[in-house]
């Protein structure tokens, strides 16, 4: 999982909503970012390479594709980003301590 989560091809909706943000429509940011992840695969470049070059990307964009970058990002509650998992954790713990006290009772 952490291969797959660290994969440069897994910052591609990270890479989408940074154009995003700097004005793209999503639909054209998509169709961009799905482009680059496509040459990679097809031409055996890695995508790094092809974000600098791209003028909408460019350097700026590379700490996305960083490992672990893209799952860290995920910080909504009930994400996958380590915070809310901890916190998750921490709940089911609790639960299962009060759910334990009461088969102990």
């Amino acid at each position: 999982m952490a291969a797959a989560a660290d994969g440069s091809a897994a910052a591609a909706t990270d890479l989408a909503e940074y154009l995003v943000r700097g004005g793209l429509p999503f639909r054209e940011a998509h169709a961009l970012v799905g482009s680059l992840v496509r040459q990679s695969i097809e031409r055996r470049v890695p995508l790094a390479e092809l974000v600098t070059t791209e003028p909408r990307l460019g350097d700026d964009a590379l700490a996305l594709l960083e490992a672990g970058q893209s799952v860290r990002m995920r910080s909504t509650p009930g994400g996958a980003g380590p915070d809310p998992v901890s916190r998750q954790l921490r709940a089911a713990a609790d639960r299962l301590e009060v759910q334990s006290a009461w088969f102990a009772d």
